[in-house]
Parts: C-alpha cells; structure tokens; sequence
C-alpha cells in the first residue's frame, strides 16, 4: 500500500460528528480495501508467462492431416537446406502455412491443402505471389493432385517426408518487399526461438 493510500485511510479515520459523513467514509474504505485485495490477488496469481499448450510454436488451428503434411515438407525442405517457418503473418493480412528461405536466398511459399474442399474455399491463393519468389501448394495422398494449378509448385506428403512433384515457376520479388519480408522472417523466427526457451525453461546454443 503506497503513501496515498495510508493519507486517505488515515484522513477517513478521522471521528465525525455527522452520520452521514461517518457512513459514507465507511463505504468508501470498504470499496478501498475490496479494490486493494483483488489488485493483490491478481498480482499474486500472474504469471510472466502463459502457453496455450505445450508447445508455442504450434497454434492450433491445424488439422491432423494438415499438421501431416507440413510435418512431410518440413522434412524436405529441410533436407534441401532451407529455413522454414510456419504460419507467417504477411503485409497483405493473410498468413502463409509455410515459409522457407533458400541457400540461394529464394523465398518460397507453401500453401497446405488437406481436402479438396480446403481448396476449393481459397480464391486468394494468387496473393502469395506477391510475397514469394516460387509458389507451392502441398497436400498428401488422398487428394486429387490434378485440381492444383499448373503455374504453382506442388509437393506431396505422407508426413514422413515429401516429393516435389512439379517446380514452381520463378516471379522475383522486389528488392524493397524483400527486405521487408526478410526482415519479418528474421524477427518472427527470433521471437519464436526464446518462446520455445522459456516453455521448456532452457537455452539454446549453436
């Protein structure tokens, strides 16, 4: 309790001959002492840090047979030496599923389609092209791979590891836009490496 808080409790102490003003200085400490012990309790309680689940780096909001795929091309992409980052906010306000940078410094993006009708419900696919070098989609075996579009990419995934089963045409990027993306990739992946420290409460060196 700071100084401020001790001046009103003393001056509300104070003996009044008014009942009116005797009451409501009781009101008043009630409500002073109520707000005091939530704020206590509240900071008490709270945690530097909370995890939605045991792993930070894992969202959610992937299905099993998307996390499969991803899982497949990860794999792949890591055997090509890419770095990869999943779910990446972009400028546009979309999210690509897959991210990956290039020896060479290409970006890739990789957009995951577990069902025909996942597919199906994106028209706005063509956005990523705005923020790649090579655009792919990947899925796994039990989708029809003739329903993806000849211009993009393709892999396929058993979640073990991945096939390309077409090369993506290249569209370069602009040199500012990939700056900026560069710079997102760097930053995300950074943040998300010293998230994955604190939830598993040690350090990582190279």
């Amino acid at each position: 309790m700071d100084n401020r808080v001790i001046f009103d409790y003393s001056r509300l102490c104070k003996p009044s001959h008014r009942s009116k003003t005797t009451a409501r200085a009781k009101m008043l400490l009630h409500g002073l002492f109520a707000t005091i012990s939530r704020s206590a309790f509240q900071n008490r309680s709270m945690t530097i840090l909370s995890f939605t689940n045991n792993n930070p780096l894992i969202d959610g909001r992937q299905s099993e047979k998307a996390m499969l795929v991803r899982r497949g091309v990860q794999i792949l992409l890591n055997e090509m030496r890419h770095s990869v980052l999943p779910e990446l906010a972009l400028s546009s306000g979309r999210r690509a599923d897959l991210i990956s940078l290039s020896v060479k410094g290409e970006i890739w993006i990789i957009e995951i389609k577990s069902s025909i009708e996942d597919f199906k419900v994106d028209r706005k696919w063509p956005d990523y092209r705005l923020h790649c070098d090579r655009l792919f989609f990947a899925t796994h075996a039990e989708v029809p791979l003739d329903i993806f579009p000849q211009e993009c990419g393709l892999f396929l995934s058993d979640g073990y590891g991945a096939h390309m089963i077409r090369e993506a045409p290249e569209h370069k990027l602009a040199p500012a836009t990939r700056k900026s993306l560069m710079l997102d990739f760097s930053r995300t992946a950074a943040r998300r490496l010293m998230m994955a420290e604190w939830s598993t409460g040690t350090s990582y060196s190279d």
